[in-house]
């Protein structure tokens, strides 16, 4: 009974920590073919994604796939192993409420990473290291609510050579 029990509760424990993603596949003028995603519920920290679901354009695939967009997705943290999935985003859309703190496991995921608009109500912290495996990141706009009050001096380093543009503010429009 016990070993059966155990049984049970490691096999939940495999299906709460991975999720499917389901992408709604389109293309952007100014960023390419992409994944958007609305109902993405991500709570806890180390959720993987297990599979991708959606029907893509005639002749494009996951490798294909420049930009992650999240908006209004119930997300409290980024999914783990997305890169497995799209080896080949440039940029990284995210604008949810629940986000606390981004470090930077969450986008070093996307080594190929060139632009981060993160829009986040309840955002508090970035790390200081946030951006150390993506040093060719070129733009970087980051809004967050009114608990959004510092910034780590060495957030931006002088490594980041490929860096023309950024915005960080401490406030977030909802109705943006």
């Amino acid at each position: 009974m016990i070993v059966l029990s155990l049984g049970i509760i490691i096999l939940l424990l495999n299906f709460v920590s991975s999720l499917t993603l389901n992408c709604n596949f389109g293309k952007q003028k100014e960023n390419g073919y992409g994944c958007s995603n609305t109902d993405l519920l991500v709570l806890e920290k180390g959720v993987s994604i297990s599979e991708v679901t959606g029907q893509h354009i005639r002749g494009y695939t996951n490798d294909d796939v420049k930009f992650l967009n999240f908006t209004h997705a119930p997300l409290s943290y980024i999914p783990i192993n997305l890169y497995k999935f799209f080896p080949s985003i440039t940029f990284l859309n995210i604008n949810c409420h629940e986000f606390e703190e981004i470090n930077k496991n969450d986008i070093g995921q996307f080594p190929k990473l060139e632009k981060l608009n993160v829009q986040i109500l309840k955002l508090r912290k970035l790390d200081a290291d946030l951006f150390e495996i993506n040093r060719d990141i070129k733009v970087i706009v980051i809004r967050g609510g009114s608990l959004f009050t510092s910034i780590h001096p060495q957030l931006i380093t002088s490594n980041m050579t490929s860096l023309v543009k950024i915005i960080i503010e401490n406030h977030y429009d909802e109705t943006k």
